[in-house]
């Protein structure tokens, strides 16, 4: 288990990446779909797992030979996301396997010719109240990438810069007033831009 890092995203990320669940039924209230996808450019792996009616998922990644190299288990009545980085593990191909209702789900997952995805970024409304999550992954080259918030009149309310490769943050907007407010963020030549419903 020691050779699997993993990072947690706190959120889902399938709607940003326009992925799809074809396993993930949409009646019976424990189904439960999932996706993996390798980061391009990289030995990251994303796992997607939409919010079912599971309690709980048991996530178990496993080598060609049916070793268990890392196991967890997710809440399964929310959107979840991990990367884990698997630069440390010597092998062309794994096995992820998922668990909720003691349905088994599995995806193989060759660590070379996946589908790779470049810099992404995604904003959801947190649990709490005046608070919004921003999340971004893939900044390889440790780039500044320039964050912006703005509200509906372009007037702007945040303005800063980080260099991390994966960034989390939970913004405090308690301050401001209700309404749409949008997270740009700038890397390299590319703008990103994402939109939230600020309510109290």
């Amino acid at each position: 288990m020691k050779n699997v890092v993993k990072t947690t995203a706190l959120l889902g990320l399938a709607g940003v990446l326009g992925l799809t669940n074809p396993a993930r039924a949409e009646e019976g209230p424990g189904d439960f779909g999932y996706t993996v996808l390798r980061l391009k450019g990289s030995q990251k792996v994303l796992l997607s797992c939409p919010k079912s009616g599971a309690a709980k998922l048991v996530v178990r990644i496993k080598d060609e030979q049916g070793h268990l190299l890392h196991t967890e288990t997710l809440r399964g009545t929310k959107d979840q996301a991990r990367v884990y980085n698997l630069a440390n593990v010597n092998a062309d191909k794994l096995v992820f396997e998922v668990t909720a209702n003691d349905v088994v789900k599995t995806r193989e997952v060759a660590l070379k010719g996946m589908p790779e995805t470049g810099f992404v970024m995604k904003v959801t409304a947190a649990g709490q109240k005046g608070y919004a999550h921003l999340s971004y992954f893939n900044n390889f080259d440790n780039a500044p990438v320039g964050i912006r918030v703005v509200d509906q009149q372009g007037r702007e309310v945040y303005n800063g810069v980080t260099t991390a490769e994966d960034y989390y943050r939970f913004f405090d907007f308690k301050k401001l007033a209700e309404g749409t407010y949008t997270f740009v963020l700038t890397h390299g030549s590319q703008e990103f831009s994402e939109s939230f419903e600020l309510k109290f």
